[in-house]
């Protein structure tokens, strides 16, 4: 301490009287600039969390409802922030080269049709290696694009449409202020900034996007390189087909397995050829049967097993490894199946019945793991696109989905409840969380469990409006008008009807807004509920002031 501080004195000592006095200036400005910026924080807090009704607590009396101030969002801050960019290459073997049916280098094909501003469709059956190869193409095309590769994955999202996509891209970009805005303006700066900093925009698993005819009118008006994976054929995208790896691409393939395999002496008898022909020559499905001869004793039993199976490759070879998973490992998988897009393993052992045991739960993630049906990463688990579609499809018609589906909505409702203060932390643990949770509350709507859609809704109020994710919170926010008109429950459906159209008002879609705020006024003057009565009114005043009826707004005050 001593030696810095003598540093110090020398370096001041060292500068001119009018360099000491800039630096003095400066120091005061800084200052001045963190008290105004904390303040700011601190009013803007305030005023977005007293527009709305707040939950009421058990066996409490409803709190005040308080008066709604607008202001404008503050500029957002121009830090540096890392650029985006694509996931990383998926393992275990190194890539692949691909072919088109001449014989050309597919990553160079695709290379040349995205030159300019070009949009372009890799499509085809399920894993035949559409994203592998999108993935390989951004990154080495990353060095070409200053803004870097924004990259959205529709896979498992609950209900992703348009307004989830802008969400995407204006949060890679580091505009996560901007979803608040509407949807038209939140194109229109997506766009603009897309543009701007020479960014490549993917999306991966078109197919199970909502709003699809949106979607692709927006990537036509991007001015930016557009890569888009799916199962359909897309117009206006240039389109290019990605067939099934040929024979040659398969033994490069699974030579590569083998090099990498810790049985690789064992597989180095078995005919490669033979394993493409059962797999369908599906990368994915090519690994499971990989994994299958790894822990098999003699390779013609695998063989002759897979040959039982029922369906195409995928569904067979899939198929027979599940049923060699034991108790503990099926659970896990059908569990998996619903995570959005992986899960940790304490949520995982939940989910699947394992009371928080984690040695049970890394068992069964051992036992995945061995056949190779899970994916990895740090502490969470997930599964591939295909995988996941197959355990849905295995969990539809198992007699544990009720049970399975109902803890997996237990859970995530009660860690959003945990969590559901307004302080950073907890809205860091709900943003980790988040499209869990959303898929819980859709969980639950499907199976008409009311309660907890309206419980759910209540603990992301705050979170969902300061993180402005306004898009959700309408969306949301309409379930649980419904639940609560399903249930009876006029308290929640005036609280849940106000506070939606808080959100529509805030956005300027008053129309909606003020249909939202009628119904709830009708239901606070049929309950007498004096305070509702008055917060929606003020919430009516400043609707019509905004809009410019002075005489309307003065009624409703």
């Amino acid at each position: 301490m001593r030696q810095l501080l003598s540093w110090l004195e020398n370096w001041w000592n060292s500068l001119t009287p009018g360099a000491q006095d800039g630096v003095v200036e400066g120091l005061i400005v800084a200052a001045i600039g963190a008290v105004v910026g904390a303040l700011w924080r601190l009013l803007r807090w305030i005023v977005q969390r007293v527009s709305r009704v707040p939950t009421p607590q058990a066996e409490q009396p409803t709190p005040p409802q308080p008066i709604t101030v607008r202001v404008e969002a503050p500029t957002p801050p121009s830090g540096e922030r890392p650029i985006p960019r694509p996931p990383h290459r998926p393992g275990p073997v190194g890539f692949v080269a691909r072919h088109d049916q001449e014989g050309r280098d597919l990553v160079e094909v695709v290379t040349v049709a995205l030159e300019g501003d070009g949009a372009v469709n890799l499509w085809g059956s399920g894993r035949v290696g559409k994203t592998t190869l999108a993935i390989e193409i951004a990154h080495r095309l990353l060095p070409s694009f200053p803004g870097g590769v924004i990259w959205a994955d529709v896979d498992a999202r609950a209900d992703f449409n348009l307004a989830a996509l802008l969400d995407e891209i204006l949060t890679r970009l580091g505009r996560e202020d901007a979803r608040k805005e509407s949807p038209e303006a939140k194109a229109s700066l997506a766009c603009s900034l897309l543009g701007e900093r020479r960014c490549l925009l993917a999306v991966d698993n078109f197919e199970a996007a909502k709003e699809q005819a949106a979607i692709l009118t927006f990537l036509g008006d991007v001015p930016c390189r557009v890569l888009v994976t799916g199962r359909q054929h897309l117009e206006p995208l240039q389109n290019i087909e990605i067939m099934e790896m040929s024979v040659e691409e398969a033994r490069e393939f699974l030579r590569s397995l083998v090099e990498g395999s810790p049985h690789r002496d064992k597989l180095e008898k078995v005919d490669l050829d033979e394993v493409a022909g059962v797999a369908g020559r599906n990368p994915m499905v090519m690994r499971w049967v990989v994994a299958r001869l790894e822990r098999a004793m003699r390779p013609q039993d695998v063989f002759a097993d897979l040959a039982r199976g029922v369906g195409e490759a995928a569904e067979r070879v899939f198929g027979r490894s599940f049923d060699l998973l034991g108790e503990h490992g099926q659970v896990a998988l059908l569990s998996l199946s619903l995570f959005v897009p992986d899960a940790s393993r304490q949520a995982l052992a939940a989910v699947s019945g394992f009371e928080g045991d984690l040695g049970r739960t890394n068992k069964a993630i051992a036992e995945m793991a061995g056949l190779a049906l899970v994916e990895t990463a740090d502490e969470r688990v997930g599964l591939a696109g295909l995988t996941r579609r197959l355990a849905r499809a295995r969990l539809a018609k198992d007699k544990r989905a009720g049970e399975v589906v109902r803890r997996f909505v237990s859970h995530f409702l009660a860690y959003a409840e945990s969590h559901a203060q307004p302080t950073p932390e907890d809205f860091d643990a709900l943003e980790e969380e988040r499209e869990n949770i959303l898929a819980a509350m859709d969980y639950a709507y499907a199976a008409e469990d009311w309660h907890n859609v309206m419980r759910i809704r209540s603990a992301l109020e705050e979170f969902l409006d300061m993180r402005g994710y306004w898009d959700e919170a309408i969306r949301r926010g309409e379930q649980a008008v419904e639940a609560a008109r399903r249930v009876g429950d006029e308290r929640g459906l005036a609280r849940f009807s106000h506070n939606t159209a808080v959100t529509y008002q805030s956005r300027g879609d008053y129309e909606e807004a003020k249909s939202l705020y009628g119904e709830s006024l009708e239901i606070a003057r049929r309950l007498g509920d004096q305070r509702g009565i008055a917060s929606t009114l003020h919430q009516l005043g400043n609707l019509a002031d905004r809009q410019g009826d002075d005489e309307e707004a003065t009624s409703r005050y």
